[in-house]
């Protein structure tokens, strides 16, 4: 079996290279039977072959540690609570504190931002569950920022009871760009945002 795999990956990897066993792959056949048939000795085609596959495992193992995973596979994801209830005051940015999953290091608790440790499509949702007023002469509004740019609005009005609402966007990002939720306008009678698994920001890579 082993063999079969050396030979497959000589047929695949050498037919470009100076080994001295390319050559000699229409024969392997003849040279299991008989090492003597080939210009080439069979322990020589082996080891020939053993030294490419250990070349490239070397080169495999390389890649995976300095990307952290074998390239084209990454995996960026988040989820982030509210720790506490949260204040609410105009142009403050929202900061979930309560991390529960943080794949790929992307989120910050203590700021409430979003850097993209890698570059591609990522998906965003802020869900907000909170007490409303009875009354009130405007609505809550929170933004979500590209960098500074908005790229999706939340917002609720007065109601008289709980409610819970969700904001999606999809963004194409470059490594180091950032997201991060604002409160945008703020009407004092809106209390807090409430904590726990009323409310969360969560993220991931798509590709």
């Amino acid at each position: 079996m082993l063999q079969v795999v050396y030979l497959l990956i000589c047929m695949v990897v050498l037919s470009r290279s100076d080994c001295p066993c390319k050559n000699e792959i229409r024969n392997y056949n003849i040279c299991t039977n008989s090492a003597n048939s080939c210009g080439l000795h069979l322990s020589e085609f082996e080891e020939c072959i053993k030294d490419r596959f250990t070349s490239m495992e070397t080169k495999i193992n390389a890649l995976k540690h300095a990307n952290g995973n074998i390239p084209g596979i990454k995996h960026v994801s988040f989820m982030a609570q509210p720790s506490s209830n949260l204040k609410l005051a105009p142009g403050n940015f929202v900061k979930f504190g309560g991390v529960t999953t943080n794949k790929g290091n992307g989120y910050d608790g203590k700021t409430g931002v979003f850097t993209a440790p890698v570059a591609g499509s990522y998906s965003f949702t802020l869900n907000i569950g909170m007490p409303t007023p009875s009354r009130t002469s405007d609505y809550l509004r929170l933004q979500i920022l590209h960098n500074e740019k908005q790229v999706g609005y939340w917002w609720t009005r007065w109601v008289g009871k709980w409610v819970k609402i969700s904001e999606n966007v999809l963004l194409d990002m470059k490594k180091g760009e950032k997201v991060r939720i604002k409160v945008y306008t703020w009407p004092r009678e809106f209390q807090y945002i409430a904590s726990g698994m009323h409310s969360n920001f969560n993220g991931f890579l798509i590709q």
